[in-house]
């Protein structure tokens, strides 16, 4: 670590502290800054020092591999998530790297993940979703609450909607590495599991994952249901594997649904999850998104 800065007061800890406590602190500051960006109204003063605190962070954590360290075999779903993030810009040697540095974190994330999902489970007065909305994509929400009330209240045959707030980056330089990862892991699981059903993407993660195939074609929607092209003409996209250009999304970003909802992000795209349980219902949600 250089002994020109102190990294500990920049990021604004004790000397000394724990990576937990790091880490702690770095979410924090990272969840502040998103949320001003996401308004416009960040000054260039701001932003010098954010890149100061990313780099505090970034040094305060850094690992360093041992040179006669074999990499440990990944899993198929590591290294499809591995793909993703190296289509996104980050390294090979960071990605590479990553699993076998925060396996503890991860695997401690899952276990956790399955004990709340057990104890949800087990409890007599909860109620299983039957439709679930995902924001993926650089959009944070202060309450989703309200958004799930109104879905509710506007779609009589779903009852219990859920949401998920999955906040993901393009902007390499402010990421959290080990969130995003272990957040795009969280996605991928719960869309192999058919645990999503309706998408609101953001530009960047809606084409990357279109071109994956994760979403449902609405070509002969678009066109039974006479979606304006100003909606749909920016989201022909090409698949990666079978060659066919198609449309997966359409833009909601002007939706009265969302007006006075406390949830923020530039743009939102609103696709259906290829393999959903509920597709009538997604359907319908996608709908009142839309007009």
């Amino acid at each position: 670590m250089s002994e020109a800065k102190n990294y500990y007061e920049i990021l604004g800890v004790r000397d000394g502290a724990t990576r937990e406590e790091i880490e702690k602190r770095y979410d924090v500051l990272l969840k502040a800054y998103r949320a001003k960006r996401a308004t416009g109204d960040i000054s260039e003063e701001e932003e010098k020092e954010w890149n100061a605190i990313t780099e505090a962070y970034r040094e305060l954590t850094e690992y360093k591999s041992k040179s006669a360290m074999k990499p440990e075999p990944i899993s198929p779903l590591h290294q499809k998530v591995n793909n993703l993030i190296r289509k996104m810009g980050f390294d090979d040697k960071k990605v590479n790297n990553f699993f076998h540095y925060y396996k503890k974190h991860i695997l401690i994330g899952i276990i956790a993940l399955i004990v709340v999902a057990v104890s949800i489970r087990s409890c007599v007065t909860a109620v299983e979703p039957d439709i679930t909305v995902a924001l993926v994509g650089e959009f944070y929400a202060e309450d989703t609450t309200a958004l799930a009330e109104k879905i509710k209240n506007s779609v009589p045959e779903v009852e219990e909607p859920a949401i998920q707030v999955m906040t993901m980056t393009q902007d390499l330089e402010s990421a959290n590495v080990e969130m995003e990862y272990t957040m795009r892991m969280k996605f991928m699981a719960m869309l192999a599991a058919s645990e999503i059903d309706v998408l609101i993407f953001d530009r960047n993660q809606y084409e990357l994952y279109g071109k994956q195939g994760a979403m449902d074609v609405l070509d002969a929607y678009a066109e039974e249901n006479g979606i304006s092209e100003e909606l749909t003409k920016d989201y022909w996209l090409e698949n990666e594997e079978t060659g066919e250009r198609h449309l997966y999304g359409i833009d909601i970003s002007n939706s009265e649904f969302f007006e006075d909802m406390p949830i923020y992000g530039e743009e939102k795209i609103v696709a259906i999850a290829a393999n959903t349980k509920n597709r009538e219902k997604a359907m319908k949600v996608m709908e009142i998104f839309i007009k």
